[in-house]
């Protein structure tokens, strides 16, 4: 297999992966990826790599926005209000440190970005934990 087609084999792995992840998977997608650009611009900066900086930012950009138009904003009360004023923080700062060139402001996103992604990866484990004993109990 060469290089070519073993990129379409991952591609094609992401898009099934996708496409049957449970809700709570998919979010949990979502923060590896933007974690992941978050920590990659902050590399760029220090690379001084401006266009890979942008393109990074730009993509955990999109991924808060994401995540911000898939907060049900009525059904999700007060923990859904506060998900998205943190999402609009991030956004924010991101792009001051994009703008600024200031790595502080896009570490502590990562470090607030972290600390939700574990949060929701317990959402994730209780899940199991419930779809576990209900399994046991048919």
């Amino acid at each position: 297999m060469g290089e070519r087609e073993a990129k379409k084999a991952v591609e094609e792995y992401r898009r099934r992966a996708i496409q049957t992840a449970q809700p709570v998977e998919l979010i949990s997608m979502l923060y590896d990826a933007l974690i992941h650009h978050c920590e990659s611009a902050i590399r760029c900066m220090g690379e001084k790599n401006l266009e890979g900086q942008h393109s990074h930012f730009a993509k955990a950009q999109k991924i808060l926005a994401e995540l911000m138009s898939s907060l049900e904003l009525q059904k999700g009360g007060e923990i859904a209000k506060n998900l998205f004023n943190i999402y609009a923080f991030c956004m924010r700062e991101l792009s001051e440190a994009n703008i600024k060139d200031d790595a502080r402001k896009a570490v502590n996103c990562v470090g607030l970005l972290k600390e939700l992604q574990e949060a929701w990866r317990e959402v994730r484990r209780y899940q199991e934990r419930l779809h576990d004993k209900h399994q046991r109990e048919s």
